[in-house]
């Protein structure tokens, strides 16, 4: 007997810790050198990917908040009423994130980057609501609310590490004849103190972990959870599943292309991600019936 996968296998998740580790030894004797042979803050495709590499994190709170919405309580009116107003904000505040944070990289007018976000924003509710038809409304909250607590808790995870951590990012080493690169385990306050007093942005100060991997990593879980609201989509988890590491690698690529992260960051910021969403889901789902094995 054997509890069925919420959402990765024991054995995927081992081979992406192990790839991991292999990636931080690595980066560990080769950050700089990388970081050396690929920086192009020029780069196009790193432009593109900066902008919108973490919707997947912003529009996992669309869909959260259209999850909780969809799947709202008939029977106990007030709790329906919380779960409704709940998934209201959560919708409107991930559309609204999707709908200025591209702005931070591109130089567009920032109406077309609104409509692009409010766009991508309801298209994303329209499908949540259209999967809602094929799912139970326990499901709903229990998938809307693995996405909320995945996405929140790495987000506030990798803030809580990058912020004191203080590593100068490889543009700013490489533009900045007073900043020197510092390995992944060295802290780099006492560089981030005498440069910030000196006027250098405190945001070129976090480096690592990189929050873009962490939040294009998301896809990952939104990806290999829609399978639960649609039995429809269980024979294509397999391949869900491989689309959303195949972008969090592409997005974690540009990162260290663009100068913003080095290689350890961007494997810190997976695994952080990796890590919540196997936790989460255990816990949301760890109710589920045991299934018999196949033989």
């Amino acid at each position: 007997m054997k509890r069925e996968n919420a959402l990765l296998s024991r054995r995927a998740v081992l081979t992406a810790l192990g790839t991991a580790a292999a990636l931080m030894v690595l980066g560990s004797f080769l950050d700089f050198p990388i970081s050396q042979a690929l920086y192009n803050e020029s780069s196009l495709s790193g432009i593109a990917l900066a902008a919108f590499g973490e919707y997947p994190a912003v529009l996992g709170f669309a869909a959260a908040g259209a999850m909780l919405i969809a799947g709202h309580s008939r029977e106990k009116t007030l709790t329906g009423i919380l779960q409704c107003v709940g998934g209201a904000v959560l919708a409107a505040l991930g559309t609204l994130m999707a709908s200025f944070m591209p702005s931070i990289y591109l130089t567009w007018p920032r109406p077309v980057v609104a409509v692009i976000g409010v766009a991508c924003g309801a298209a994303v509710m329209a499908l949540v609501f259209r999967l809602a038809r094929n799912a139970g409304h326990e499901e709903l909250i229990r998938v809307g609310a693995a996405l909320f607590f995945v996405i929140f808790a790495e987000i506030a995870l990798i803030n809580i590490v990058k912020i004191p951590w203080g590593r100068a990012r490889m543009r700013l080493v490489a533009n900045d004849p007073r900043a020197c690169f510092m390995p992944w385990w060295q802290t780099g306050s006492e560089l981030k103190d005498t440069l910030v007093a000196a006027g250098v942005a405190g945001e070129e100060f976090k480096s690592f972990p990189s929050g873009h991997t962490g939040n294009a990593a998301a896809l990952i879980l939104i990806l290999g959870l829609l399978p639960r609201l649609d039995n429809r989509l269980a024979d294509k988890k397999g391949l869900l599943l491989g689309i959303g590491f195949a972008r969090a690698a592409l997005v974690a690529f540009s990162r260290i292309i663009m100068g913003a992260h080095y290689l350890t960051d961007t494997v810190v910021g997976f695994v952080v991600s990796l890590l919540v969403m196997s936790l989460v889901c255990g816990l949301v789902f760890r109710k589920e019936k045991v299934r018999p094995a196949k033989h």
